[in-house]
């Protein structure tokens, strides 16, 4: 290292070269990535070429719709349902709070019972 410098010149040396031999390191993993790609190549690229579309494929369109009203009453059929649903459930147990002071002499006679 460099023996006639300054504490602050040699933080910045050791902080130089910390930096480089992880940039080194980035740089040695992406070149890694990079031949592993272009040995191994994915599907991606395999799947590149379009396939061919065949001309006789159906297309298919949807009716038009004429009337709403059904659409209306099967959105409100399922609502009914989910608000009946939420009215038969459960009440969540109430939770009484006993007390928000002395928490040390909670602590303390909860490691008296252990």
């Amino acid at each position: 290292m460099l023996e006639s410098s300054s504490t602050f010149v040699q933080g910045l040396y050791v902080m130089l070269m910390g930096m480089l031999v992880v940039f080194a390191a980035l740089a040695l993993v992406m070149l890694a990535i990079m031949a592993l790609n272009k040995l191994f190549p994915g599907k991606e690229e395999a799947e590149a070429a379009p396939a061919p579309v065949r001309a006789s494929a159906p297309i298919i369109v949807p009716a038009p719709v004429e009337d709403d009203k059904d659409l209306a009453a099967a959105i409100a059929a399922a609502l009914a349902l989910r608000l009946q649903e939420t009215e038969q459930a459960p009440a969540p147990a109430p939770v009484r709070v006993l007390s928000v002071q002395d928490e040390n002499r909670l602590w303390t006679a909860l490691g008296k019972l252990q």
